[in-house]
């Protein structure tokens, strides 16, 4: 274990002499080489080495080109995006084939029409050369020798959705002129679109326009299929329905202004407003909120609703409405009189307090437009619930009469919210490099805003390390200060997603400090590589949370890492409500990704609690509902939620703490319905589709089941499920679960579930309302990847396919760092050497050994121990005698265990 290997030193020499401009200079040394090429000898004029630096973005298109079988690709916006640049960019004509387009105006474009989405359509020609087809054609342009070389063709085609969602039923799809462009229309046998509406294949042109009806809310994939001769390639781009409901608000109000704008005549509140004006008329800068009568169709009984962090205003009030429609929350309140009220931001990252004043002014604006003497619900959303409360207790301190009944807190932040480090520290390290592609790092910039947003300051426990931002403390401070309302008999009421029994261990959450969050690595023109990997903090010491490195030539040029000292608690793993991680990484199209644990905590239950007990350790941290209120430390009359941790904001979760709210606290009919609009079908809840993958390889043997995801505290046997997938192949089938096989035709599916009550339930309702029973439904897109595609390829794929299950990263290499005590591996994969780095704080037993990974409990290779003292230490194992496969590499440091993967292969 003693033996040192004078290339580390050599490494580690040239590591700290050389930096990350080197890459800049090979990328401009690689665009002279191409700039040198003869563009006589690319016969397409499309060379599209200069446009696609990162390869794997072109390889379903060269496993088109090279194998004898139908191939498919999946795009969205970002990735079309990149793609069109990138033929751009490979066009050697000097005036572009592609015109000059701006997808940030397509975005604002389209921000008008909620309901119609665009699509793009582009097919064209190029051609790739290898390095040595580069020297040998710079060489004989030099040497004025003809250059007779028949390089490789590949066709690119390129064609998608370039919106994720949707908030209606009724769609508009239509194609954008500019961005159909089939540049070989000889070659092409015909263009066709799917919308996985049960309508098939339709022709596709320039001049499409579709009009398409979702009977269910969801994933739905759209399917663009180019048939060149007997070979079809196919592009799958996938569009989210929030909800169908299309319906109009009833009036729009700004409390800025103090207008009102009606856009239905049937106001019966009295009122004057502005008839058929569009609400972005208004010169509100604050924002504004759309209204939605109850039942009785009269202002009467408001609910207001106030979104929470949207620095970028990228929601909408029709986005923060879908939350409330799909749960069945809004039906509840409407049913029983009460008008929504759902109020949006301009800016929903601005000073916490400032935007308080605008809910005070929301708050008197509503009093003054209602009818009678009926009192305000308001609920806050997220950093809603913390404005609402400051709003609410300055009226209060104003002695200003705010008529509320009932303040709702929904999974509000009250004592911050949490955002991994690492993920902090990331974002910051990319955004410091300056060699990524502009087209990438243009994505960032969203990420950045959100992180330097004043509210953002104001909210995360954590800012840019262990600590929060000053704005945190002075936030707190205030808080403290105003405490809750508490006049006119107000209640205050918590609706929480984190488990309020103090539970972890849920699907989709992972409860070990230290685990990796997300590891990703992309290669760039065979010039450098680009490894970044998130991990959650240690309980106390040094934890490194986020690494991005850059080597050029196999050597480190750019080694940002991020080590911060943490006390003796991790708020990713708390109990509370989750973020969806995979949310968080669309700028990493083109980089191959791993996220092994989908939710870390954002908002964890001690503070969507606003408890007032100490959280000095990891067990304070999770403390129940039930034994915080027993010490006086809950501040609020009522708690309702789930004993499972569910999606930060997510009412669907919450359906039976929502109902329970609405019947036990507010006194509401839960299951009455509206006589006087046509809505009055009685719909179950919508079901939600959730599994452990949502991919398998094809004939991987690596089958998985879907299954729908409720709570079984209100699941028994109220319902009944039915399935059906569309997509290459068509099936249905019943009950709970479904299975997506592996020998299944590779592509990407429409799952959807509708859900039915039981006979039982229906002989349980009213007479008079069994005839207006009806269903719900919702989809979930699942791909079925060809045994060529990288994850396949690369031993990844659930269940027992290549590679066991192990996941997609398992060719990762260098980039395998999800060490948790900063212990760190090279080469991988290795066939003669393992270099191991550690770095310890006191004098440690230090053992390693490898585990085949495919029995884990026996064959066990130690390959040393060794007693050391405090340092940081770089020790080689000599593997060669070790049989080729994949591994564990255990590092045990005075008992505790780091373990990699690792694997070994002889030349």
């Amino acid at each position: 274990m003693k033996r040192k290997l004078l290339l580390i030193l050599f490494t580690f020499v040239v590591f700290i002499t050389r930096s990350q401009e080197d890459a800049a200079i090979e990328i401009e040394k690689y665009e002279q080489k191409l700039d040198a090429i003869d563009k006589q000898s690319i016969k397409t004029n499309y060379l599209l080495n200069k446009g696609f630096m990162m390869s794997g973005f072109l390889d379903d298109f060269f496993a088109y080109e090279n194998h004898d079988e139908d191939v498919f690709t999946e795009i969205n916006p970002q990735k079309f995006k990149l793609l069109y640049k990138g033929m751009r960019k490979s066009d050697l004509n000097n005036r572009k084939r592609l015109p000059q387009f701006s997808f940030k105006n397509l975005k604002a474009q389209y921000a008008d029409r909620p309901n119609v989405v665009p699509i793009g359509v582009i097919q064209t020609r190029g051609e790739y050369l290898d390095s040595l087809q580069i020297e040998d054609n710079i060489q004989k342009t030099r040497n004025n020798i003809a250059i007779d070389a028949d390089y490789a063709k590949y066709f690119v085609f390129n064609a998608g959705v370039l919106s994720k969602k949707v908030y209606s039923g009724n769609i508009t799809f239509e194609v954008v002129p500019e961005l159909f462009q089939i540049q070989n229309p000889k070659s092409i046998k015909s263009t066709s679109i799917d919308f996985s509406d049960g309508n098939g294949f339709r022709p596709l042109d320039s001049l499409s326009n579709f009009k398409v009806r979702y009977e269910s809310i969801g994933e739905k994939v759209v399917a663009v299929q180019f048939k060149q001769g007997k070979k079809t390639f196919t592009s799958y781009s996938r569009i989210m329905v929030v909800t169908l409901d299309d319906e109009e608000p009833d009036m729009v109000l700004f409390p800025e202004t103090g207008e009102v704008q009606s856009s239905k005549a049937a106001i019966s509140s009295g009122k004057t407003g502005t008839i058929g004006q569009s609400a972005r008329s208004s010169s509100s800068t604050d924002g504004s909120a759309t209204v939605h009568l109850g039942c009785d169709v009269v202002f009467d009984q408001p609910v207001i609703v106030i979104e929470g962090f949207d620095p970028i205003n990228e929601n909408s009030s029709a986005n923060l409405r879908a939350n409330y429609t799909t749960s069945g929350v809004e039906r509840i309140f409407r049913a029983n009189g009460y008008d929504m009220v759902y109020f949006n931001f301009q800016n929903g990252g601005a000073d916490i307090i400032q935007n308080a004043t605008v809910i005070r002014n929301l708050i008197e604006q509503v009093n003054r437009e209602k009818v009678g003497n009926e009192k305000i619900i308001v609920i806050g959303e997220s950093m809603g619930g913390i404005i609402a409360r400051l709003a609410i207790r300055s009226l209060e301190s104003s002695n200003i009469t705010h008529n509320i009944s009932h303040y709702i807190s929904f999974d509000a932040p009250h004592k911050g919210a949490n955002l991994p480090v690492g993920f902090q520290s990331l974002v910051r390290q990319i955004d410091d490099v300056n060699i990524l592609p502009a087209d990438i790092k243009e994505d960032l910039d969203d990420a950045l805003e959100r992180l330097d947003a004043k509210a953002a300051r104001q909210l995360l426990i954590r800012f840019n390390g262990p600590n929060p931002h000053p704005d945190f403390t002075s936030l707190q401070n205030e808080l403290n200060r105003v405490g809750f309302p508490q006049r006119e008999g107000i209640r205050n009421i918590a609706m929480v997603n984190g488990a309020v029994d103090g539970s972890l261990g849920d699907t989709g959450f992972f409860n070990v400090p230290g685990s990796e969050i997300i590891e990703a690595q992309g290669a760039f023109a065979g010039l450098f590589t680009v490894g970044a990997e998130v991990v959650s903090n240690n309980l106390g010491g040094t934890t490194r949370v986020s690494t991005l490195v850059i080597r050029t030539g196999g050597i480190p040029t750019t080694d940002k890492r991020a080590f911060f000292n943490f006390n003796s608690i991790n708020y990713d793993i708390a109990s509370g409500g989750g973020v969806d991680i995979e949310r968080e990484v669309d700028a990493l199209n083109g980089f191959d990704v791993d996220i092994p644990n989908r939710f870390v905590t954002f908002v964890p239950l001690f503070s969507s609690l606003a408890s007032t007990r100490s959280t000095t350790s990891q067990t304070e941290l999770n403390r129940s509902e039930a034994y915080l209120r027993a010490r006086g430390q809950v501040p609020f009359n009522r708690v309702f939620g789930n004993i499972v941790n569910s999606e930060h904001i997510d009412a669907a979760r919450l359906f039976t703490p929502w109902n329970s709210l609405l019947s036990s606290e507010l006194g509401l009919n839960t299951t009455t319905t509206c006589t006087q609009t046509p809505s009055a079908t009685i719909r179950p809840p919508s079901p939600r589709i959730n599994g452990t993958y949502f991919y398998t390889c094809q004939n991987s043997g690596g089958d998985v089941t879907l299954r729908v995801d409720n709570n079984p505290d209100f699941l028994g046997n109220l319902y009944s499920h039915s399935w059906s997938v569309s997509g290459p192949r068509s099936m249905s089938g019943t009950g709970d679960t479904f299975r997506m096989s592996s020998t299944l035709p590779a592509g990407v599916y429409t799952v959807a579930v509708t859900r039915s009550f039981s006979s039982a339930t229906i002989n349980d309702l009213p007479t008079a309302s069994r005839n207006r029973v009806g269903t719900s439904s919702s989809s979930r897109a699942f791909s079925v990847l060809t045994t060529s595609s990288s994850i396949c390829a690369n031993g990844g794929g659930p269940g027992p396919g290549p590679g066991g299950g192990i996941p997609l990263t398992a060719n990762l290499g260098d980039f395998e760092i999800e060490d948790v005590s900063e212990v760190g591996i090279w080469p991988n994969p290795s066939s003669d050497i393992i270099n191991v780095s550690y770095i310890i704080d006191k004098k440690s037993e230090v053992s390693v050994s490898l585990i085949a990974i495919n029995n884990v409990y026996n064959n066990v290779i130690s390959l040393g121990t060794e007693s050391r003292e405090p340092g940081e230490y770089v020790d080689g194992f000599d593997v060669g005698h070790v049989a080729e496969g994949v591994y564990v590499l255990v590092v045990d440091i005075n008992g505790v265990q780091t373990r990699k993967k690792i694997i070994i292969k002889k030349n």
